[in-house]
């Protein structure tokens, strides 16, 4: 049989804006009593194989794109890849792992998933941050069979999709799944959805020509994740062919330290329907019209704030707080929702410390501040936003985007908007709740060594949501006497 050739993908402006690390989704799905393991197995490999039929460059690896490349840039990524062959075996990239644990799914239902329950490296094989001299693979996935159930983990490099289009991905193989036994199709990927071309021609029927990248202001800058002001200089040091010291350009506050105390422990904690509805009405009392999304980032951003500032004991009198929230650009570009690339913007709002861990500032008004934040994202400042992000000289200027333990700034990546409820791998005669999951979740480990960060989890089937996010034991027991934060939520691990 002749090889097929390697293909290439070329990554976008935007697919550079996220970190060079996996992003992974966990389910927990009930098996069938009686349901031998490799029968199980058996079925997410072949949904997964035909998963990798829909899209090939999942059997790929991301990797540093030739200097010698047309059009090429420092820190250019690009995707290599040979498509499966649809009679061949299922992708390697999935494999098999049996837990030796008394723990079962029952159990961990009872516990409410707890994300530290198991170590990220017995539910998944690869590494958080892959050797990128080596190349990372575009999918890599576990399947790990605990007493009564499974604990399915999927990862995409970063690079390759945002959280939107890993959801896409992961409802597509699920599907698949489902097909086996109902012969359904399930979710269609059109070509639309993976042409990464697509945010090109939308930015060239709009405007004739790329306006230098020190032209933007600092709203559109800020919009993909950068600094005006520090990378304004850098723009023009480029354009003169001097070098740029990317490490140089970030401040002692910003690098991430070594880790000298114990790491971060990642909680979840539930907001009922109920609260949620009375969070938005507290919120909205400042006359201001905000979202529900709007109101459970103010009070997470206030509770934890306060609570970090109140541990550390350096006070927040002469300190800026800052807050960055993921905002999906698809409805902004025109793109479908199953558009599978990267188009993560960024709204950031700050606020003076003192004022935002005031019991004098009401809720309301911290909650208007990322609303008028947000609002300076819309149709025109999204375009603007990829106009600068393509006019860069290098790509690698996104590595001095840091969240660090010790800083004064936390990213809330919120998936409100993703309808995980209709996730299912079908009964296929392993699987019981017709292969729903009953827990969603995302790997946690990593995260709590170097960096803050929050997780608003889709609405649950019963109503209400679900938020994860780290911080240090002293820190929950501080957070857990902040009545205005434990009026909304309560703890669940």
């Amino acid at each position: 049989m002749t090889s097929q050739p390697t293909q290439h993908l070329i990554l976008g402006p935007l697919d550079h804006l996220p970190p060079r690390h996996y992003t992974t989704s966990v389910v927990y799905i009930p098996l069938k009593p009686h349901v031998t393991y490799s029968a199980a197995f058996s079925v997410l490999q072949e949904g997964l194989r035909q998963t990798f039929l829909d899209l090939p460059w999942l059997n790929g690896k991301v990797v540093w794109q030739s200097p010698n490349s047309p059009g090429w840039r420092p820190g250019q990524l690009e995707v290599q890849y040979v498509p499966i062959v649809p009679e061949g075996p299922a992708p390697w990239q999935l494999k098999y792992r049996e837990l030796e644990t008394d723990m079962g799914h029952e159990e961990l239902r009872e516990l409410g998933f707890p994300t530290d329950a198991f170590a990220d490296e017995d539910i998944l094989w690869a590494p958080f941050e892959p050797d990128m001299n080596q190349g990372a693979d575009v999918f890599v996935g576990q399947a790990t069979f605990i007493p009564g159930g499974c604990i399915v983990c999927a990862s995409i490099f970063h690079s390759v999709v945002d959280g939107m289009a890993e959801f896409t991905v992961f409802k597509l193989w699920a599907d698949r799944c489902q097909g086996l036994a109902s012969g359904e199709e399930g979710l269609v990927v059109g070509a639309e959805s993976a042409d990464r071309g697509i945010l090109e021609k939308l930015w060239r029927d709009s405007h004739n020509e790329s306006s230098p990248a020190e032209t933007h202001d600092a709203t559109t800058w800020g919009i993909i994740g950068l600094d005006h002001n520090a990378h304004k200089p850098t723009m023009r040091d480029e354009e003169q062919g001097n070098r740029i010291s990317i490490e140089n350009e970030m401040t002692e506050e910003e690098l991430p330290h070594p880790q000298t105390q114990p790491e971060l422990r990642s909680r979840v904690f539930y907001i009922s329907g109920a609260n949620l509805v009375q969070l938005k009405k507290e919120c909205s009392r400042a006359g201001k019209l905000v979202s529900g999304n709007d109101a459970v980032c103010a009070l997470l951003w206030r509770g934890l704030m306060r609570a970090r500032f109140s541990f550390d004991g350096r006070g927040a009198d002469s300190v800026e707080a800052k807050v960055e929230m993921t905002v999906d650009g698809r409805p902004y570009l025109s793109l479908p929702p199953s558009y599978l690339g990267n188009v993560v913007l960024i709204s950031t709002a700050r606020m003076s410390a003192k004022s935002l861990c005031s019991p004098s500032t009401t809720l309301a008004e911290v909650a208007e501040v990322l609303r008028n934040q947000a609002d300076a994202i819309n149709p025109s400042s999204a375009l603007e936003a990829y106009s600068l992000a393509r006019s860069l000289p290098r790509f690698d200027i996104w590595d001095t985007r840091s969240n660090p333990v010790d800083g004064r700034s936390v990213l809330i990546t919120s998936l409100l908007t993703m309808p995980t409820a209709t996730i299912g791998f079908g009964d296929n005669g392993v699987f019981a709740n017709d292969g729903k999951a009953e827990g969603l979740r995302t790997l946690m480990g990593a995260f709590n060594k170097y960096f803050r960060i929050c997780f608003v989890m889709p609405p649950k089937s019963y109503g209400g949501i679900e938020i994860i996010f780290n911080l240090f034991d002293e820190e929950l027991d501080l957070l857990l006497e902040d009545h205005e934060f434990t009026r909304f939520a309560m703890q669940v691990n």
